[in-house]
């Protein structure tokens, strides 16, 4: 072998030795990932990109985990082989750098993934990458890792800290749930009404980037409900933002005591902590941490009013009293408000062109429509109806006359 021969041999050795990761002979040889490794050899993109990475961790689903795919949400994606998708969700498995267990806490810790970019069908509003959460279950569970996926999903870390060249791999027993957008996600999560309010002020958090939303839950709405027939448009744009923190996406643990929060409406929100409970203004926060495409979710008891800025919560009390003027809080069971402003998602009615389709509301005595749209009970999605994203004029309107 010439001397340019043996350079050029051992430079790519070296090469080789620095930027090869090991991982592909690592989940070919342990048999329990390998449906997944299967899948993951199909996009050769991904595949070969994790060959040459200098460094992460791989939270990879064991055979037990991909055999739930089709009693998940995935399982259209996968059923219909939606290659986009999937590659996304590829990416959503591997964390930026090399994360052990015995790193972890009994905090959560929320570390950035490959899926930086909106290349498919999940849109990626979070600057560095959709985030995945990771715990370590104290005391007597210290041992037990837990992950926390889009929209609150959870799954378990079965075998930890396996060891290729360059990279972590912890198998988990359940696919991971990429973020998804406002709506998906809060479906799913009791907040209908909020998504409505949201819509019908023309501003849903879909719009923001690296946002944090403080979501009030249905009841929330269903205690006030005499309130709406007397807000106007822009009372209701105003009390909408309130509740919405632009460019500054903060989790759980970023929520501090005395923080003051600057909101879209123009008006700052209050982080206080009482009793062992979290308050936003007076509010409490009952479930943290849902992770959409363009932030988190802190859902919440009660509905923000950016006239009461500075009503302080009495942890003596289960629910605090409604902070918006005019409520009348009753006993009686009310319909949930604004769900006939949250648009169709699946399944929904195609206009002809010499159709008007407009939004119907979901009560069960009157109807309301917004000029220039409708709904029909047949065709809209089950549980829904149609409505327009962003129109506020004509839809907060339309609020206004069903209440």
């Amino acid at each position: 072998m010439g001397l340019i021969a043996r350079y050029l041999f051992s430079t790519l050795s070296i090469v080789t030795s620095l930027v090869s990761c090991d991982f592909a002979s690592t989940l070919r040889d342990t048999e329990s990932l390998s449906q997944f490794a299967q899948l993951l050899g199909n996009y050769t993109d991904v595949y070969g990109a994790l060959s040459w990475s200098q460094s992460f961790t791989l939270l990879a689903p064991s055979n037990d985990a991909m055999e739930k795919i089709p009693y998940t949400s995935l399982n259209r994606y996968f059923s219909n082989n939606e290659t986009a998708f999937i590659r996304q969700l590829l990416q959503y498995h591997v964390l930026q750098g090399m994360i052990r267990s015995e790193m972890l806490n009994g905090d959560l810790g929320f570390y950035p993934t490959w899926l930086r970019e909106s290349d498919g069908e999940i849109p990626v509003g979070v600057t560095g990458g959709q985030r995945v959460a990771l715990v370590r279950q104290p005391g007597d569970l210290e041992d037990v890792v837990t992950v926390v996926s889009g929209g609150g999903a959870r799954s378990t870390v079965t075998d930890a800290n396996i060891d290729a060249e360059n990279c972590i791999i912890h198998i988990v027993d359940s696919v991971l749930i990429p973020p998804m957008g406002w709506y998906n996600t809060s479906s799913a999560y009791d907040l209908d009404a909020a998504s409505g309010f949201f819509t019908a002020a023309g501003s849903t958090p879909d719009n923001f980037t690296d946002v944090t939303v403080f979501a009030p839950k249905n009841s929330a709405f269903q205690r006030i409900n005499s309130v709406w027939s007397d807000m106007g448009n822009a009372t209701l744009r105003e009390t909408a933002g309130y509740h919405v923190v632009p460019n500054n996406l903060l989790y759980s643990s970023d929520l501090v005591n005395g923080t003051r929060l600057n909101t879209t409406s123009g008006e700052e929100v209050t982080i206080w902590f009482f009793g062992g409970q979290t308050y936003v203004n007076s509010a409490k926060i009952v479930q943290a941490d849902l992770l959409f495409s363009n932030g988190a979710i802190h859902v919440i008891d009660n509905v923000l009013s950016p006239n009461a800025t500075s009503v302080l919560p009495d942890p003596q009390i289960a629910t605090q009293a409604p902070v918006i003027a005019g409520s009348l809080v009753s006993s009686e069971i009310r319909d949930i408000p604004f769900t006939s402003y949250i648009p169709c998602l699946s399944d929904c009615p195609v206009p002809s062109s010499t159709e008007t389709f407009m939004p119907t509301t979901t009560r069960s005595t009157r109807t309301t429509s917004a000029t220039g749209f409708a709904a029909t009970s047949s065709g809209a999605c089950p549980g829904q109806t149609y409505a327009p994203v962003g129109l506020i004029g004509g839809v907060a309107m339309g609020i206004l006359g069903v209440i």
